[in-house]
């Protein structure tokens, strides 16, 4: 399935970059994603005919989104792969952030507060990151952090990108303290 996306998000990135539609394909792609993810079992029973789904689109879609995402869309009804949206997003947003050299660098944080820290604090975060290795630090501009809250954290935080990762959390602070004391 992972594949499949992969391909999709594929025909779909050089559809909007024939068409110089690219951010306008991206913003409306990441929209939608969740909303057609939320009814993605209604989309994906044989119950619900191709018929039925390409006119859903249809009207869903409007005039509202770009006639790229609006084909796509209906392209996917078609195909059956309504289900699938939320994985071809996720494949098509990396897609593009390469596509347009943005670097994206995920945070996994303990609470909302860590999110909504000043631009200071963002600015120390994403120059910590550059330094630890995660991207190349001439590329400071081009970053876009991304913030979620995970519960299992006790405190501090994880740092992804481009599948490097850095752990920061207060969990493995404290691992490291008890290894420490084991060698004492």
């Amino acid at each position: 399935m992972v594949d499949a996306a992969v391909r999709y998000a594929e025909a779909l990135l050089t559809a909007a970059k024939k068409e110089n539609a690219l951010a306008q394909v991206a913003q409306d792609l990441s929209s939608l994603a969740l909303e057609f993810t939320e009814s993605a079992a209604l989309f994906s029973a044989p119950v619900f005919p191709v018929r039925e789904q390409l006119a859903t689109v249809n009207y869903a879609l409007g005039d509202k989104f770009h006639p790229i995402t609006k084909k796509f869309f209906c392209l996917l009804a078609k195909m059956r792969r309504l289900g699938e949206v939320e994985q071809i997003a996720a494949a098509f947003d990396r897609m593009v952030c390469k596509e347009m050299g943005v670097i994206d660098l995920h945070m996994d944080v303990f609470d909302d507060s860590s999110a909504d820290g000043t631009s200071e604090i963002k600015d120390k975060l994403i120059q910590a990151a550059g330094i630890k290795g995660l991207y190349d630090p001439q590329n400071k501009k081009n970053i876009r952090l991304n913030y979620r809250v995970d519960k299992g954290l006790l405190g501090g935080f994880i740092a992804e990108c481009d599948g490097l990762s850095w752990d920061c959390s207060l969990r493995i602070r404290l691992v490291d303290i008890g290894k420490l004391i084991r060698k004492v």
